[in-house]
């Protein structure tokens, strides 16, 4: 007889029987902090995120910044995008709280709140939480003007993107690598900002 195969399990790697999926009558695995679901739709988005691993964001390191004399180059662009307060924000990161707003949170542009366009939604603690992406916004220390669109008359995304590379071909968000970019400072910032809102393992 062929020895029985072990395989490890762990509370981020469990989920439901291939057989169970969509029967609501079984109760979530790791819903361990008893989340409450509004909808069909947020329960599914659930699902679909509680099994990834949550990694700490990583920040900006003034010191080596410093040794590399380019902190004063990058402070004087934070600031000028008014990023300067929200990239040395440092929070702890809660288990419950990422997935309650991720699994929870919606973002329409188009639609309005209080008057104002632009409207997001999340939950956090089982409470729902709705406002405008100004406010939201000013509850993460960035600016409020441009929250939908930039708002700089002279500003050509395509030239843009064409222009801060060495290599004569236009940077592409979701393929290109930082090493395409020429300036150090914008190369830095971009790492930066990958690794800051939406953390990553090392690699």
């Amino acid at each position: 007889m062929a020895p029985k195969k072990y395989v490890k399990t762990t509370a981020a790697s469990t989920s439901r029987a291939p057989g169970a999926r969509g029967n609501t009558s079984l109760p979530h695995v790791i819903n361990k902090y008893r989340l409450v679901f509004v909808d069909a739709e947020h329960e599914s988005r659930y699902d679909s995120i509680v099994t990834r691993k949550i990694s700490a964001p990583s920040y900006l390191d003034r010191q080596m910044l410093e040794t590399m004399s380019s902190y004063d180059d990058l402070r004087r662009l934070l600031v000028n995008l008014g990023w300067a307060n929200f990239v040395e924000l440092q929070e702890p990161v809660y288990e419950r709280l990422v997935w309650d707003f991720m699994s929870s949170l919606v973002v329409d542009l188009r639609r309005k709140f209080a008057e104002f366009p632009g409207y997001i939604h999340f939950r956090l603690f089982n409470v729902t939480h709705e406002m405008h992406l100004v406010r939201f916004n000013e509850l993460l220390h960035l600016p409020a003007y441009g929250a939908l669109i930039p708002e700089h008359e002279d500003f050509i995304a395509r030239s843009f993107w064409h222009t801060i590379t060495c290599f004569g071909k236009p940077y592409e968000a979701r393929s290109s690598k930082a090493t395409l970019i020429c300036n150090p400072i914008l190369r830095y910032f971009q790492r930066l900002t990958a690794n800051h809102v939406f953390a990553r393992e090392d690699s």
